[in-house]
Parts: structure tokens; C-alpha cells; sequence
């Protein structure tokens, strides 16, 4: 159904819900290879979402079957609910994929992930609409079927801030955010255009597109050289060490303080890198770790 775009016969999608109790003796790294066909070269996706339901091979993965129903505000989904949208935002990001496999493998999972939250956040409001406030910080899904069928720090480390942030690039066009707030976002988040993309893709999925927050986003960003990904550190832990840092938590603190001026600061040479820090040292007693601090909400959640 994915690849060919094929519909599943009757008789056959009703012997797979009887067959789908044996997908749990199916390994984890063999359904891992089903997957990453699906998102890497899969043509139809919608089909293929709806598929595993029709078929009942979604009980195999419940973090993606309590999506199901998880109902949205019709104003701002007017597709349906959490499921639905779903399907919607990765036949979207399968548009965007480029052929690379370890960047699209990313791509496509956040995709596939970005909204898993909502299944254990949505809630009705004072006005009585359906929102889902934090579901961007709710990971416990996300990680649960990373670890199981994608599993390892490099791909986590990508994907798991892709989702944290999807809906902020939206959120900072919506307030008029100056350059310093998507500085910030920048230090979030290791490769920019994935993040861009994916939050292209959920705004699609909703029928919500709007191009000139990805090119703000994209542009400032560029303007900054952290296009599309960050420039390395001028300051390492040496360079600190001299200034009379002794290795632990506060010199962490320290390089992350460096590399944030950096950014958001534009200080692009190093000696007047370390005389901006050295004068910024004493508030590293009074910092906890840095959390971005924009109100996150998704102009879609």
C-alpha cells in the first residue's frame, strides 16, 4: 500500500487483524527495517498509516495507536484528529525528503513522532476546546519507540529537540520575536533545516502552511552564520581553564555561556569572545542550565 499505492482487500486486511497478535514475536530490528523502508521510500504514506490500522498491525507499536482519536480543535485541524494528522504530516515530509538517508531517516521520524505527546496531554480548556499544551515537552512516547526499534544517542539526540521545538519557529513569527529569541532556538537544536522542515510538514499536514515563518527563521539564521547548523565553539575547555575554571559543572556552564554569546552575541572573534565571557562569569553561580524560554505553543496545537 505504501509503495505501490495498492488497497488492501477485505478478506486479507481481516486475516491480518487475525494475525496481528504474532507481530509480538516479530524482533524489534526486523519491524526496524519495515520501517525504515516505509519512511525512506515509501510513496503513499496516508495509505500506508491507515493501513496499519486497517490491518491491526498498530498494536504492534501503542505509541502510535493511542493516537487514535485523540481529538484537536477543528478551527486549527480541520483534517480530524491526532491520527490523522499524522498521516497527513509525513505524506508532507516524504515531499521534503532529498535522498539522503541519514538525514531523511531524521526527518521522517520526527514526522512520525512529533505529535505523540498529544495522546497524554489533551485536555479540554476553560472555553471547552481541545488543547494540548506541553505536548512538545511530553518525550516519554517518543523515547520509548526510539529505544526500541531506532536505538542509540545519535539518532535520539537529532530527533528528540526536532520534536521539543517543531512548533516554535510558528510561535516566534507569531509573537514578532527579535533576532536574540531565534538565536536561542538555534542553540536548541543540532541541524536547523530538519527542524524547518518538520515544522513545514505539521504546518501542511493541517492545511495551515505559511511560508514566510520557515524564511524568517531561515533567513536570520543565515544572517547569523548558524545556518544550517551551528558554528563550532571558539572556546574550549582549556581556554577556560585559564581563566581559573577548574573542570566540573560550573566550566560546563561556562563553555555553554561561551557558546550562547557566540551565537547571540555575533562575537565572532575569540579575544573579545573571552572578554565578554570574563565579564559574564560572576552570573554562572546564579544560572541553572539554560532552557529556552519561549512559550512553545504550536499555532496548530
Amino acid at each position: 500500500a505504501g509503495q505501490l499505492g495498492f488497497s488492501i482487500e477485505a478478506q486479507t486486511a481481516a486475516l491480518c487483524r487475525q494475525l496481528a497478535p504474532r507481530l509480538q514475536q516479530v524482533p524489534g530490528e526486523r519491524l526496524r527495517k519495515e520501517w525504515e523502508a516505509l519512511l525512506l521510500r515509501g510513496q503513499h504514506l496516508i495509505r500506508a498509516w491507515d493501513s496499519l490500522a486497517l490491518t491491526g498491525a498498530v498494536t504492534r507499536f501503542p505509541e502510535l495507536q493511542a493516537l487514535q482519536a485523540v481529538p484537536q480543535r477543528p478551527d486549527a485541524h480541520p483534517e480530524g484528529d491526532v491520527w490523522i494528522h499524522t498521516g497527513r504530516v509525513l505524506a508532507a515530509a516524504g515531499q521534503l525528503r532529498r535522498g539522503d538517508r541519514s538525514r531523511d531517516i531524521i526527518l521522517m521520524l520526527g514526522a512520525l513522532l512529533h505529535d505523540l505527546g498529544k495522546a497524554s496531554t489533551t485536555r479540554r480548556d476553560p472555553q471547552g476546546r481541545w488543547r494540548a499544551f506541553g505536548h512538545e515537552r511530553a518525550r516519554t512516547a517518543a523515547e520509548s519507540f526510539l529505544g526500541r526499534y531506532f536505538p542509540g544517542t545519535h539518532l535520539s539526540h537529532q530527533i528528540l529537540p526536532v520534536i521539543r521545538w517543531h512548533g516554535a519557529p510558528y510561535a516566534l513569527y507569531r509573537d514578532g520575536a527579535g533576532r536574540a529569541a531565534y538565536a536561542h532556538l538555534a542553540l536548541q537544536v543540532p541541524d536547523l533545516s530538519l527542524l524547518l522542515d518538520v515544522a513545514a510538514a505539521d504546518a501542511r499536514g493541517a492545511g495551515r502552511e505559511h511560508p514566510p515563518a520557515i524564511d524568517t527563521a531561515r533567513r536570520l539564521w543565515q544572517e547569523m552564520n548558524a545556518w544550517p547548523r551551528l558554528p563550532k565553539p571558539l572556546l574550549k575547555g582549556p581556554d577556560l581553564m585559564a581563566l581559573g575554571l577548574a573542570p566540573g559543572p560550573q566550566l560546563g556552564k561556562a563553555l555553554a555561556l561561551a557558546h550562547e554569546l557566540q551565537i547571540v552575541g555575533a562575537c565572532h572573534d575569540r579575544e573579545r569572545l573571552m572578554a565578554e565571557l570574563r565579564r559574564r562569569l560572576p552570573e554562572l553561580s546564579l544560572r541553572g542550565d539554560r532552557v529556552y524560554g519561549l512559550r512553545s505553543r504550536s499555532p496548530n496545537g
